[in-house]
């Protein structure tokens, strides 16, 4: 990440004193100038030099604070609780909102040479100003010390993304789907850390993981608080709670978020709003019961002449040339879909590509009791479709979850996300 950082912020510089042109970048910048631009040594007086870090005393505590309510509050709050401005832009427009400090979440960390950084430098793009000009380095220190007392160790290593591994459960029965399987219960979940991809401090912070598979198929079961139950995708402001699962057989898997053109990603993707309950999958008519409707020519169930009920007048009973998106066979608006989950590949940010139901073999099932979601994936271990990630035998593989709180209008890519970490199946 390091060096690609450093070969963008060259790109423009190289184009302009024409070492790179368009016939370059249209074959391929070669990895002699590509090389060059990364290892080009940064002038040292372009560095950062952490300047000696003084003690903390009674007196610098409260010389922090003061300059903490003078400079900072008006963002962070008085507290530090992130509640001061709200109405925040960033360089390119942007909303953003100022970081709770008592959250234990920092660009870096709260050690004093990363505070050191964040203070001289301001977050270029954002709202947050350099204070190199503006405060004198004992200043600085001052309010560095009181920033690292508003929130303590306990709570900033809960917000760390620390890679574990999962380990499957072998088991020699049927795998039951259900969520509230007894089985369940006598596994030990494996605790992920999640971080919004859309900063807020009202966040999902984590997901339990329990992994089961017995001869013929592996079940993942996931669980997460949510104090609110949205399952609905049907009105225009509705939006579902949901999870995913994201996997890698590479040895060196490619970047989490969404993988690369070079290495793809299996997709497990499940929504609230899918889950066929008894009375069928939700729908316009029963989303909206009292809808009044007319009959139209592409409803093939209606007899012409007879009374006519919009509950009676489901999506699956018009022709589908009608309903375009169905027609055009999008995986999300068929609806003939029987199953919870859709299963997708993804080659980098913006290319997730979902199969058709009947070429997807995943399932879930999700259950919403007492604040807490508990949702279940199965899939066979071996798979006919040989592009698909093969589970059979001993396999550690890398895998990341993924989950959307609809209250919070989450949606797409505005969700909360794991890093990598390793699924070992088989052992």
């Amino acid at each position: 990440m390091v060096y690609y950082v450093r070969y963008l912020s060259e790109l423009k510089t190289y184009e302009d004193s024409g070492e790179i042109n368009e016939e370059m970048k249209t074959k391929g910048i070669p990895w002699q100038v590509k090389e060059k631009m990364i290892n080009k040594e940064i002038a040292d007086e372009k560095l950062i030099k952490v300047s000696p870090e003084p003690p903390v005393t009674p007196e610098t505590l409260k010389s922090g604070q003061e300059l903490f309510i003078a400079s900072c509050a008006g963002c962070h709050g008085p507290q530090g609780k992130g509640d001061g401005q709200q109405e925040q832009k960033d360089n390119l427009g942007y909303p953003v909102k100022p970081r709770d400090l008592t959250a234990g979440i920092f660009k870096g960390s709260s050690k004093s040479e990363d505070l050191y950084y964040r203070m001289i430098a301001g977050l270029p793009g954002s709202p947050m100003p350099s204070y190199v000009e503006a405060l004198k380095q004992e200043q600085i220190w001052d309010l560095i010390h009181f920033v690292q007392t508003l929130t303590n160790s306990e709570v900033e290593a809960k917000t760390l993304l620390n890679q574990i591994t999962i380990h499957s459960k072998k088991i020699n029965s049927e795998i039951n789907p259900d969520p509230l399987w007894d089985e369940w219960s006598k596994i030990e979940p494996a605790s992920v850390g999640l971080t919004p991809l859309w900063w807020r401090n009202e966040r999902v912070e984590k997901v339990e993981v329990k992994v089961i598979h017995n001869q013929d198929k592996l079940a993942i079961y996931l669980s997460w608080n949510d104090p609110i139950q949205d399952d609905d995708v049907v009105a225009m402001h509705g939006f579902s709670d949901g999870a995913a699962i994201q996997l890698s057989d590479k040895k060196d898997p490619p970047f989490f978020g969404m993988g690369s053109p070079q290495d793809s990603v299996y997709m497990w993707h499940w929504k609230a709003g899918w889950e066929n309950t008894a009375e069928g999958r939700k729908d316009i008519e029963s989303r909206y019961p009292n809808i009044g409707a007319d009959w139209y020519l592409s409803d093939k169930h209606y007899q012409h002449g007879g009374p006519f009920d919009p509950k009676e007048s489901s999506a699956k009973f018009h022709d589908p040339q009608f309903l375009t998106a169905w027609g055009a066979a999008n995986p999300v608006a068929d609806v003939e879909k029987t199953k919870n989950a859709e299963r997708a590949v993804a080659e980098g940010m913006g290319t997730y590509q979902a199969y058709p139901s009947v070429a997807t073999d995943v399932d879930a099932k999700g259950v919403w009791k007492d604040g807490q979601w508990q949702v279940v994936f199965v899939r066979s271990l071996k798979v006919a479709d040989k592009k698909d990630l093969q589970l059979g035998g001993t396999k550690m593989v890398s895998i990341a979850f993924a989950i959307w709180d609809g209250s919070n209008h989450d949606r797409n890519g505005q969700k909360s996300v794991s890093i990598w970490n390793e699924l070992v199946v088989g052992q």
